[in-house]
């Protein structure tokens, strides 16, 4: 801890960084039932800022919103190149919500073709 502040926060070591990361995606979340437009401009704009910790915890808000846009969403950060950390992210949120259940079958097909498709490229074992 402390060596690689970046690092830290990217694995969620910190307790901090764990309990920062579950604010952001709580407010995404409660934002999203509120107002889903503007909750996924706020998520939108997040990803697009380039911090990898903030595009992480996006990551994790929209796959518990779990809609087709939402895996949409997440699929699109898989056909551009992005951080390592953010590509495990997406993945790891896939494959949870591959293992969810209740997703409406729409989301649920979704998930399973994007997951196949990555695993035909073999870059990750998961």
């Amino acid at each position: 801890h402390g060596q690689n502040l970046a690092a830290d926060m990217l694995d969620g070591d910190s307790a901090e960084i764990d309990n920062a990361r579950n604010k952001m995606v709580s407010a995404a979340i409660s934002l999203y039932q509120i107002n889903p437009p503007a909750a996924i401009k706020v998520l939108d704009d997040t990803i697009r800022s380039g911090n990898v910790f903030a595009q992480v915890s996006t990551v994790y808000a929209l796959g518990e919103i779990a809609t087709a846009d939402a895996v949409k969403r997440l699929q699109s950060l898989l056909i551009q190149p992005i951080a390592v950390p953010l590509k495990s992210a997406v993945l790891k949120t896939l494959v949870r919500l591959s293992r969810k259940t209740g997703l409406p079958s729409k989301v649920y097909d979704l998930v399973l073709n994007i997951l196949a498709e990555e695993r035909q490229k073999q870059e990750w074992i998961f």
